[in-house]
């Protein structure tokens, strides 16, 4: 691996290391991020041309992965990817690179995404980015990245590589432009060679005809070309539909900790084998959650996987909804558990009220129904679907007169109130029942069974100290997890198209 940093785009170093095995010394850092994050998101970009392309053997095969190792924790969050898209678009510009740095300007500037940032704040935030491609950038690509003002980039196969395999380039390294960019002001950290041994077979195959093709490819007529195999394009849907798992396949978000996870620890439990995929914000999280609950249960005869999926934006949503049609092909039972209590962040400072309540319905309401509605089409897929909402017990407006419950009593006559309240989280909450009411309405003729989940107060971290929920009189949340369960496998089906709670319907 070749290290250069350019702090004002002057060089200062030059550190170099040779990699001889697919995964090198793990004790290989640069800018405090070890290599093995380096190799994953590498290989990442090399995993951009089969998602792109649809292709096992696209003949550019110049992919790039754009990421944010900046205020995240461990692996890092991807923001974008680009392929070469010359031949599919006929925009002789648009290399992997460029097309990679459209994408991202397009999600970071998304109004309904995850950032909603303006132009000015969109091209401002390329600064905290690593791009990563898996092969050297072209001059027009390395100035563009120059340009961008990226933190860091990181390539694999060299330009002197692709032109020892016949590859046509312009004779000009990346080392070189960005040694001609004096004048700019942004830093860059350059990083080459990285993972080559893997990235460079993405470039031999196409002018040596005695090269072999890519799994599912094979040479055409003349043997000139790589193209996909006739056995394989024609199998390519039959061996998809194979691999799909035949045991009910169970999404639920938020499930990398309080209610979310302790129904994936009840499902794991059960006699009966599930596909579980356990949605997160982060990956990372997600990942490690899962990673506990399967050396909990390592006699299970389910599977865990994860995704990553955050429903206050819709660009996370629309991925994750891809990644399940691609992977799975179908939801069986769609469990809505994300959720939010954040009352209390209004009383410490922390959010404005409108902040606060915006947030509440964005998170509770908003974005379980925008999740619905994109997943609606993998549901219906289902021979026997479900669709599950956690709402709250503090929900029933039927109830709210009600004055044994502490939530329902009035504080003492005077202004301002010192006692705090959640109204944001139970309306929103309530806001949900009704929402409830729609899909049952909506799906009324497509057989899918629609239950609100009211599991009683619980012990997790939902809105506060879960120590402090506790002495308040908290329930332990396996018994609210075992009641979602239970509803999934079918033992309130009687009660389909109400709220409900273990013991009893909830009033409206």
């Amino acid at each position: 691996m070749h290290l250069f940093t350019l702090p004002l785009a002057i060089l200062l170093c030059f550190f170099q290391t040779t990699l001889s095995s697919t995964i090198p010394d793990s004790s290989l850092i640069a800018s405090n991020i070890p290599f093995p994050t380096r190799a994953y998101w590498m290989r990442r970009a090399n995993e951009a041309l089969g998602e792109l392309s649809g292709s096992p053997c696209p003949f550019a095969a110049f992919g790039t992965a754009v990421v944010n190792h900046t205020d995240t924790d461990g692996l890092g969050d991807l923001i974008c990817i680009g392929i070469n898209q010359n031949r599919q678009t006929g925009n002789p510009s648009l290399h992997g690179e460029i097309a990679a740095i459209t994408n991202c300007t397009a999600i970071l500037t998304d109004p309904h995404g995850r950032f909603r940032l303006t132009a000015s704040e969109a091209q401002a935030a390329f600064v905290d980015l690593t791009l990563y491609t898996n092969a050297e950038s072209c001059p027009m690509c390395a100035s563009a990245i120059r340009w961008a003002g990226f933190k860091e980039y990181v390539y694999g196969t060299s330009i002197n590589t692709l032109v020892r395999k016949g590859w046509a380039q312009i004779h000009i390294s990346s080392l070189e432009v960005f040694q001609a960019s004096l004048d700019l002001s942004s830093q860059t950290l350059l990083m080459g060679d990285v993972l080559a041994n893997e990235t460079d077979p993405y470039f031999l195959w196409q002018f040596d005809p005695a090269y072999p093709c890519p799994d599912g490819c094979s040479r055409s007529g003349n043997g000139s070309r790589c193209r996909v195999s006739a056995s394989n394009e024609l199998n390519a849907n039959r061996v998809k539909q194979t691999e799909m798992p035949s045991n009910p396949i169970v999404l639920i978000t938020g499930a990398n900790t309080g209610l979310g996870l302790e129904t994936v620890k009840a499902l794991l439990r059960s006699s009966k084998a599930y596909t579980i995929l356990l949605g997160g914000r982060s990956l990372d999280k997600a990942n490690a959650a899962a990673k506990g609950v399967q050396e909990e249960y390592p006699q299970s005869c389910s599977v865990v996987k994860t995704i990553q999926v955050d429903v206050e934006y819709d660009d996370s949503i629309t991925r994750a909804s891809e990644y399940v049609a691609n992977e799975y092909g179908r939801v069986d039972i769609l469990i809505n558990n994300a959720g939010a209590l954040l009352d209390s962040q209004f009383y410490s400072g922390n959010l404005t009220m409108r902040e606060m309540w915006n947030t509440s319905w964005n998170v509770n309401t908003v974005g379980a129904h925008i999740l619905t509605h994109t997943f609606i089409p993998l549901l219906l897929k289902s021979s026997n679907p479900r669709l599950l909402f956690i709402t709250s017990g503090t929900s029933a407006l039927g109830e709210t007169e009600d004055t044994s419950y502490r939530f329902n009593k009035s504080p003492a006559k005077g202004w301002p109130k010192e006692e705090p309240s959640f109204g944001a989280y139970r309306s929103s909450k309530t806001g949900m029942n009704m929402m409830v009411c729609e899909w049952v309405r909506i799906l009324r003729e497509d057989g899918v069974k629609i239950f609100g989940i009211s599991p009683g107060f619980l012990a997790t971290g939902l809105g506060g100290d879960v120590e402090l929920n506790k002495k308040l009189g908290a329930l332990d949340p396996t018994i609210g997890a075992e009641f979602v369960r239970d509803v999934v496998e079918g033992c309130r089906d009687q009660d389909t198209g109400k709220v409900i709670r273990r013991d009893a319907t909830q009033p409206w």
